[in-house]
């Protein structure tokens, strides 16, 4: 890329046109002194302080404590990151801060034209909804921390009847709510700890609740360009959020982990199964996230060496397979950890992915209920087959036909799969903004990039 679309891409993450000059001209040099980037740069000797003093305060660069002074460009994987995360959160502060004030205002427009009313009382609140439920005939979205405070008991009829008639329902209550089971029959429902919002969204209107539990304060809206915002949010917060059946543990049995560990390492040049990422074995970092999503994780192994040092490190939670056959590659893996499991489906991850986040996980295994496969996309096609969740006898039938025909291809197993879900990896920023849990460490720089990333 030529050097006028770098400074153009550094414009665009926020960087000034002398900042994107100077990181730049940095990069080139190595380390250098204000006059040997004002030089470069052609920008005036006087302001070349003021702008690396900016990008300092930004953590694009570094400036030597010897004399003469000197100057050195950040990493650009460190700097550029660690730039945008500030800004991500700065902006949501301050969009957080805009929306209640504006919704404060848009909510007392939107009255003046009808479109919104006020109820108050927990009566006349409680009736609102039941009679916003009664009438929704798509969907039904409700947001309630504790259950019990919107009348769970009559919210179990509504619901029942809604679902029996085609209503879309799903529910997002608070960790530490009574009546999760109960719920549980009549709708979709997702946990998140640190809910506070109280609101019900149809497709005839939705109801935001505020205000003491014993006194309650509606406001009720009926276009459904009022209610967007609290559509948006309450998505946003269904992807971050765990299902209820695996908060509950009663899922634990339809979902197993295989851990694919057989690999040779040829590009790290030794077996990277127990390196260390920030001082935590790869394979023990894993097996963790995986323990948070299912009780069920098998490791699958290349040969007998390593069962003994594996098992020490993982502990015995997990289950440890050997290859059936050698030689086949992930195939004979996941082969290998379909035959072991007991779980209707799989995820299959490799030991190499230090940052695998569990809440991707669990959002592939939703997105593969009731497919064959709930594989990651990327904008160019690429997919990603070890990171992907499979149903279990499906795959074992793919797999060995492929494997008695002498083909070890990931892909043409895709390709054999009927009923596959693509998920584009942009819908899974909402959960993992960097992407981390496809980071693989293959090579020694990869290691070392490893353990300067944030967890996430």
């Amino acid at each position: 890329m030529k050097e006028g679309g770098i400074i153009s891409l550094l414009r665009a993450i926020g960087l000034t046109e002398y900042e994107s000059k100077v990181y730049v001209a940095l990069i080139n040099l190595g380390e250098a002194r204000a006059k040997e980037v004002s030089d470069v740069t052609s920008i005036a000797y006087p302001k070349i302080y003021s702008v690396l003093a900016e990008l300092k305060k930004k953590g694009f660069v570094e400036e030597r404590l010897e004399r003469p002074r000197s100057f050195t460009a950040i990493d650009p994987v460190r700097a550029v990151w660690n730039f945008i995360e500030e800004r991500i959160a700065e902006l949501r502060g301050a969009g957080e801060q805009a929306v209640k004030m504006l919704s404060a205002v848009y909510g007392a427009s939107s009255l003046k034209e009808g479109k919104s009313f006020i109820v108050e009382g927990r009566r006349s609140v409680l009736a609102k909804l039941r009679e916003l439920l009664s009438q929704a005939k798509i969907e039904i979205l409700i947001s309630a921390p504790d259950l019990e405070a919107i009348g769970v008991k009559a919210l179990l009829l509504d619901l029942n009847a809604a679902r029996k008639s085609g209503v879309n329902v799903r529910v997002l209550t608070s960790t530490k709510s009574k009546h999760i089971e109960d719920i549980m029959e009549v709708s979709e429902v997702r946990v998140k700890d640190g809910l506070e919002s109280y609101y019900a969204i149809t497709d005839v209107g939705s109801l935001l609740i505020s205000g003491k539990p014993d006194r309650p304060k509606g406001i009720f809206i009926a276009d459904e360009m009022g209610a967007k915002p609290t559509r948006e949010h309450f998505n946003y917060i269904w992807l971050e959020a765990v299902p209820a059946s695996l908060h509950l543990g009663t899922a634990q049995s339809k979902r197993g982990i295989i851990i694919l560990a057989g690999g040779m390492s040829k590009r790290m040049g030794r077996d990277k199964t127990f390196l260390t990422v920030k001082g935590v074995p790869m394979i023990k970092r894993v097996a963790n996230s995986a323990l948070s999503v299912s009780h069920e994780v098998i490791i699958v192994v290349g040969g007998k060496r390593v069962l003994k040092k594996l098992s020490n490190v993982v502990g015995g939670e997990v289950t440890i397979a050997e290859d059936e056959e050698k030689g086949w590659g992930p195939l004979m893996g996941i082969l290998s950890g379909c035959r072991k499991s007991r779980a209707e489906y799989v995820a299959v991850i490799p030991c190499d992915a230090p940052f695998i986040n569990p809440r991707v996980l669990m959002e592939l295994f939703k997105r593969a209920e009731g497919h064959d496969a709930a594989i990651p996309r990327w904008p160019n096609g690429y997919i990603e087959p070890l990171h992907s969740v499979y149903r279990r006898e499906v795959i074992i039938g793919v797999a060995d036909e492929l494997l008695k025909k002498g083909s070890r291809s990931m892909i043409h197993m895709v390709n054999m799969l009927k009923d596959v879900v693509f998920v584009p990896v942009e819908e899974l920023k909402l959960i993992d903004y960097n992407l981390l849990t496809f980071f693989n460490v293959n090579t020694p720089r990869d290691l070392l990039i490893a353990e300067t990333m944030e967890s996430p």
